[in-house]
């Protein structure tokens, strides 16, 4: 009731920003609506090089365009894989090939133990869930591919943060090919 007398009282926007998007969810649905969700997902090329320069000349370091874009497309373009990949890039101290590929696969690595533990959570949720990923990922994401059970179980895929509903298609949060990393 404090912040809401405060945003309506002195006309002040609140940001609220995570990756655990079930427990955001509801924080923000007391608000009634206040809250307008944006979902963050791959960078155009463009954007995650001049973040990527930016964030790397804040951290004393001058990356080139070439290195900048390497970095964006191995990750896909996707913020937090980019964030990450230039944490251990400046925590390691240089840059030159050997360091960029070290940086590649400890990002690969922990990447990996990640999707491990999210595909451990899901299975835990059932055989079910594991079926409804293989149809995404086969292809189908349109609101008629899917039962009114099987969307149950695909909202509840959202709000662990697997899967992104958007005008009722579905879009996997890794975005990744097989030739990325």
């Amino acid at each position: 009731m404090f912040f809401r007398g405060l945003t309506e009282e002195f006309r002040i926007g609140l940001v609220v920003s995570g990756s655990y998007i079930g427990e955001l969810l509801d924080a923000i649905s007391v608000w009634n609506g206040r809250f307008l969700e944006l979902r963050l997902g791959p960078f155009p090329q463009g954007e995650s090089i001049r973040m990527l320069k930016t964030l790397f000349e804040l951290s004393g370091i001058k990356v080139s365009d070439e290195l900048a874009e390497y970095i964006a497309m191995s990750v896909c373009d996707h913020p937090y894989y980019m964030q990450l990949f230039g944490h251990y890039l400046v925590k390691l101290g240089k840059i030159d090939n050997e360091t960029i590929e070290k940086t590649r696969k400890i990002v690969l690595t922990e990447l990996m133990n990640l999707y491990k533990k999210k595909y451990r959570e899901i299975k835990e949720m059932g055989d079910e869930y594991i079926k409804i990923l293989e149809k995404i990922a086969s292809g189908l994401k349109g609101s008629n591919h899917f039962s009114l059970d099987e969307w149950e179980k695909i909202w509840d895929l959202e709000r662990i943060n697997v899967i992104t509903i958007m005008e009722h298609e579905l879009t996997s949060q890794t975005n990744y090919s097989k030739d990325s990393l």
